[in-house]
């Protein structure tokens, strides 16, 4: 049985007289009800018709479109292959919620987290570089590689800002099987752009293909500091380790419990997955609780609001760590037995749940602190990955 927690006294606007709201009726309120009970069971297609049917039942309501945007938005997170066209669809979503009520403050957080998770854009070609880019795509399609890598190449001299340009020069030299000009294009992206990371993972291709094995897991932990939130990194990471003796295992920072507004009365409610265990509630209670708290700008997240988002993110998880814990040593209950508690756990206790959360739990927000971090730890993505062997 899914167990709520009432957070405080949100009061969203309530519909009137068939116009725009945030909380639908009551057939839609219920069919939102229903959509958790089987999102907490895992049953996540049957949710999904039970948010579009809340949707459909009160058409001038925005919260059971946001709610539908928030289900994309996290079953994105679970389903990693699926990420890139889920988190467009919970974009759409969201946008949607925000055209029937521009306040709904859960189409806002959906948002907020999506951008979040978008990578820093390359630097864009000028036109100059822009016009010889497209005369070399050209080249390229027709198998042209070496016409190709000369415009390629006249547009980085147009342009000394694109790294992109370099590193397609790079790939022509590849399909001409010039290994040695090839790296030196490929290095030239990656040093020009600092987040250009697809740069060291054709780099690492090539140096693996040479069975230069510690260059290409070199290649590639300058690859996961460039980029940690980029999945294709990892595994890369985890190819080019093997040789070296690095297997990696996956922590994936989900959580189990999630704060949504409740139809019918406005106030966030945390609901619990199915697979959080008694122990278990307390953490991952907390970290809802921020949250939704941080929805109302009421509480302990109001008072660190001044932080940035990393270190707002750092004093959630480092709070509701030693909260767990000490909650359990005085009502003598057991600690949380949660694989993702343990391991933090471990690393907070290390003294690194800091590079931990950075390339782990990456959001583009984030990279002030990890660019920061790798400045003052030139080795510590290395130092890290082969203490716990963790990934995202």
């Amino acid at each position: 049985m899914r167990k709520l927690i009432c957070l405080g006294a949100l009061t969203l606007a309530a519909s009137a007289n068939g116009a725009a709201s945030v909380l639908p009726n009551a057939a839609g309120a219920a069919l939102i009800e229903d959509g958790f009970a089987a999102d907490n069971r895992g049953l996540y297609k049957q949710a999904l018709e039970k948010f579009k049917a809340a949707a459909l039942a009160d058409p001038q309501a925005s919260l059971p479109v946001a709610v539908i945007a928030q289900f994309y938005a996290r079953l994105g997170e679970r389903q990693p292959a699926d990420a890139l066209q889920l988190r467009q669809q919970a974009r759409a979503q969201a946008e949607r919620a925000l055209k029937i009520e521009p306040d709904d403050r859960l189409a806002h957080e959906v948002l907020r987290a999506l951008d979040e998770l978008t990578p820093t854009a390359l630097h864009k070609a000028n036109a100059a570089a822009a016009n010889l880019v497209e005369q070399a795509d050209q080249y390229f399609d027709q198998g042209k590689f070496a016409d190709a890598a000369k415009k390629y190449e006249a547009a980085a001299q147009a342009d000394p800002l694109l790294s992109t340009a370099w590193t397609n020069a790079g790939d022509c030299y590849l399909n001409l099987r010039n290994y040695p000009e090839a790296e030196q294009r490929l290095r030239k992206g990656a040093a020009i752009e600092a987040t250009n990371s697809y740069a060291w993972r054709a780099l690492a291709d090539l140096l693996l293909a040479q069975r230069r094995a510690q260059e290409a897991l070199d290649a590639m932990l300058s690859a996961v500091a460039a980029q940690p939130g980029d999945g294709a990194n990892w595994d890369k990471l985890a190819e080019a380790g093997a040789p070296n003796g690095i297997v990696l295992k996956s922590l994936r920072l989900i959580p189990k419990a999630s704060a949504s507004p409740d139809p019918v009365s406005g106030k966030f409610k945390i609901h619990y997955s199915v697979d959080a265990g008694i122990e278990d509630m307390g953490f991952w209670g907390v970290i809802a609780g921020f949250e939704g708290l941080r929805l109302q700008n009421k509480g302990e997240p109001a008072r660190i609001n001044w932080l940035s988002p990393f270190k707002r993110a750092l004093a959630m998880w480092d709070g509701a760590l030693r909260g767990s814990e000490q909650r359990a040593l005085a009502t003598q209950r057991d600690k949380p037995a949660d694989q993702t508690w343990l391991t933090l756990r471990t690393l907070q206790n290390a003294n690194q749940l800091e590079p931990g959360l950075l390339l782990l739990a990456f959001k583009e927000s984030y990279r002030p602190e990890l660019e920061a971090w790798t400045k003052a730890n030139p080795e510590g993505v290395k130092r890290f990955i082969q203490t716990y062997g963790l990934r995202p």
